[in-house]
């Protein structure tokens, strides 16, 4: 099997980076989005479930279950006070009390049926609550905690693909893996350095071709 060496290649790799920096300053590397997070909700007579009760900031896909025996609803609510706390008017909690911000709900649903419900939600506190008159007031509330967002992951190479992780700084070039076999391989460049372009600016591109014994030789 042919393989490819980075020798010379990484000086290429390095100034195409520098001229990137130059010419683009200011774009983002492009990153896979980060897929929504699945929250099981269940709702019965009378309580509500959240697993998990604790995700990270972005969309959060609620996949609401009604396993009690009449129809049931799911609010929303971002809030600081307790699950308990929110005060009552007409047998419901007030959804225009101060410190009380409702973000979505799920209208009521039938007992036995599922339904889906996907959200961004920022960092904070949250409470889910059913409130039809009188379910909030006899428990059918649980708190519900937002996190600082996850962390962007670096996409992963397509089938086939070899990925190097290439790190730069003052003034050096890495490369790990440093031979590869021959055919596509994803670059994902990491800049250190503490000076010019953003340090920790990072890089995620695909090979840009498949080397032939030319480009390998640098000829």
């Amino acid at each position: 099997m042919k393989r490819v060496t980075f020798v010379a290649v990484l000086g290429a790799v390095a100034l195409a980076l520098a001229l990137i920096g130059l010419g683009g300053e200011g774009r983002e590397a492009q990153a896979a989005p980060a897929a929504a997070t699945t929250v099981q909700v269940e709702l019965k007579e009378f309580s509500i479930t959240a697993n998990p009760a604790s995700v990270p900031a972005g969309d959060v896909q609620f996949v609401a279950s009604n396993t009690g025996t009449m129809d049931h609803e799911m609010v929303i609510i971002k809030t600081d006070l307790a699950p308990d706390a929110i005060p009552v008017v007409d047998n419901k909690a007030s959804e225009d009390a101060p410190g009380v911000q409702v973000v979505d709900e799920i209208a009521e649903f039938e007992a036995g049926t599922q339904q889906t419900k996907t959200v961004n939600l920022e960092a904070g506190n949250y409470v889910l609550i059913c409130n039809i008159p009188g379910h909030y007031q006899s428990g059918m509330r649980v708190a519900f905690t937002v996190t600082g967002a996850a962390a962007t992951a670096t996409p992963s190479p397509a089938p086939g693909t070899t990925s190097v992780q290439v790190d730069l700084k003052e003034f050096s070039v890495t490369a790990n893996p440093s031979t590869v076999p021959a055919g596509e391989v994803q670059f994902v460049v990491s800049n250190t350095r503490h000076h010019g372009a953003r340090a920790g600016d990072r890089q995620d591109r695909p090979g840009s071709g498949r080397h032939t014994s030319g480009r390998q030789q640098g000829k």
